[in-house]
């Protein structure tokens, strides 16, 4: 088996498939053969690999770990749990499809920083040459291309956002004056949380507007929303956390009800965004703190 010039998808990749075919021909061996196979498939894990080498196992693992020490010499890369092999070529290609991806999220979602990791390896599994790499394995290579700053991680809340290099945050102030005047008032509402619907209304914005704004206080400020609509911001979350793990032995509405000041319409809500996050656990009518 030889490299397919006709799967070449760039210049620089029929460039790669060139000198290994070039490689074979004045030299062969088992180890050039494997790489060969890599390149004209672009991506594949070891598993595939023996099969499409139709080696005995013995020879293949010998090969296998010759073509391993030599990677950079014939163009690839090996990465991922289940040792996958990619053409540099290919790591290349699926980047700048990825980095296409990313611009479209920028222009539409500007006031976010960018998808996370999970999404961008859907990405990868979605229609593209990915062989059988398991998202794990595509969210590793996603780091690999960052790490080549292909495009660029950012942290958010603890988890890894990815954008593209040249991208700015371009909000108005009008919007960054939304974001302020909901943060404001989910805070100021305290344990009486106000709605999407009630702050809309009452700052004449429009829901659009509402659903830009909150999207960016759920990323640069862990806001939530939970149940009919009702903004959780993280301080209020924290304060409540605090007055559950003040009460010993089981946590009841009127016991909590006593400690907030709040009604029934806002301390189900709240109780039940904590059985969700596991930190309490219901029980009939009652709760215990589980975390």
């Amino acid at each position: 088996m030889i490299p397919n010039a006709e799967r070449a998808r760039s210049r620089k990749e029929r460039a790669a498939k060139a000198r290994v075919t070039e490689a074979l021909a004045s030299e062969f061996n088992p180890s050039s053969l494997l790489a060969a196979i890599v390149l004209d498939r672009g991506m594949l894990c070891e598993r595939e690999l023996f099969e499409l080498s139709q080696m005995n196992a013995e020879v293949f693992r010998v090969s296998l770990d010759e073509m391993a020490r030599s990677a950079e010499e014939y163009d690839l890369l090996k990465f991922g749990a289940a040792g996958n092999f990619i053409s540099l070529a290919y790591l290349e290609y699926l980047a700048q499809t990825v980095l296409k991806k990313l611009r479209e999220f920028h222009t539409e979602h500007p006031e976010l920083a960018g998808p996370d990791a999970d999404e961008l390896a859907a990405v990868l599994a979605g229609g593209l040459r990915a062989g059988s790499a398991d998202s794990r394995d595509l969210k590793t290579l996603i780091e690999v291309m960052a790490s080549r700053e292909f495009f660029s991680s950012v942290d958010i809340s603890g988890r890894t956002h990815y954008a593209a290099p040249d991208f700015r945050s371009s909000l108005s102030g009008r919007f960054m004056d939304l974001v302020r005047r909901i943060e404001e008032a989910a805070e100021n509402a305290g344990f009486k949380l106000v709605s999407m619907a009630e702050i809309g209304s009452a700052l004449g914005a429009s829901a659009a507007d509402m659903k830009r704004a909150a999207a960016y206080l759920r990323e640069k400020r862990d806001l939530r929303i939970i149940a009919d609509g009702m903004l959780f911001p993280c301080s209020t979350r924290e304060q409540f956390r605090k007055i559950l793990s003040s009460m010993s032995g089981e946590i009841t509405i009127s016991a909590v009800r006593d400690a907030t000041g709040a009604s029934r319409k806002y301390l189900l809500p709240m109780l039940e965004f904590f059985d969700a996050q596991g930190v309490t656990r219901r029980t009939g009518d009652k709760r215990v703190l589980v975390l």
